[in-house]
């Protein structure tokens, strides 16, 4: 058979059971709990304090772009 994304040959099951278990406790989807499990807590409140102050202004190595000169307006004719 070939392995793929729905193969469970290496899942642990008593893991996912203890998963599923604690999920429903907190009233949390199981995806949620594992997603919260991946992430180390002081990550999230790193990237949590980043955006406090809002998104950071653009910053460039650039030379600063021209101002745009805006075309004189005329009759059409």
């Amino acid at each position: 058979m070939k392995e793929g994304r729905w193969d469970k040959s290496g899942v642990d099951h008593s893991a996912q059971e203890a998963l599923a278990k604690e999920a429903k406790r907190r009233g949390l989807p199981e995806h949620v709990l594992e997603a919260a499990k991946a992430v180390p807590t002081d990550l999230v409140q790193s990237i949590v304090n980043d955006f406090r102050t809002g998104p950071s202004q653009p910053s460039s190595i650039a030379s600063p772009s021209k101002p745009k000169v805006e075309p004189k307006k005329g009759t059409g004719w």
